[in-house]
């Protein structure tokens, strides 16, 4: 459990504190690996924020299990990141060729869709996302924007474009 909203898990005698995880957990979550291994994973925290992480020793066994934010790392070890104040149900995340991040997510308060873009960098021999490099903005603010999002990259003359695609109920 990484992420979780309850204290006390009564079905099975044990207290989940949030503080042993990586936050609170909404309705939401993406995962990527980049081409050395490390996961990525954005969600929505139930706070309406999209928040980001990432882990680069996901296999290891060394009592990780329960409540633990054990491996992953954001703007500190165990702290996972804020990307999107205001965003982040239905949100998809792409890992791109190069190992940079690209993530997509619904606002249910403007109902605006936004994107977020992260370059990765090299960190010993893997590739981590760099925080310090993202950049974010709306795709989508016309009407109602829709839900039930998918996302796919493309590179063209050099720069990676992203595809959204959405469901829109009133169409």
């Amino acid at each position: 459990i990484v992420a979780t909203n309850t204290k006390d898990n009564s079905t099975r005698g044990e207290t989940y504190g949030i503080s042993k995880t990586l936050g609170s957990a909404g309705n939401a979550v993406s995962l990527g690996v980049t081409s050395t291994n490390v996961v990525v994973m954005a969600w929505h925290d139930g706070k309406n924020n999209l928040m980001c992480a990432y882990n680069t020793t996901p296999t290891v066994k060394d009592g990780r299990t329960g409540a633990s934010k054990a491996g992953w790392f954001g703007s500190a070890d165990g702290v996972p990141v804020k990307l999107i104040e205001g965003a982040g149900e239905y949100c998809q995340l792409v890992v791109d060729k190069d190992d940079n991040i690209h993530i997509v997510a619904y606002d249910n308060n403007d109902g605006n869709l936004k994107y977020a873009f992260i370059q990765s960098k090299s960190d010993g021999d893997e590739k981590v996302p760099d925080f310090s490099t993202v950049k974010s903005c709306i795709v989508d603010s016309y009407s109602e924007t829709g839900t039930q999002l998918s996302l796919d990259v493309a590179k063209k003359d050099g720069y990676w474009i992203p595809r959204v695609g959405y469901w829109v109920a009133d169409l």
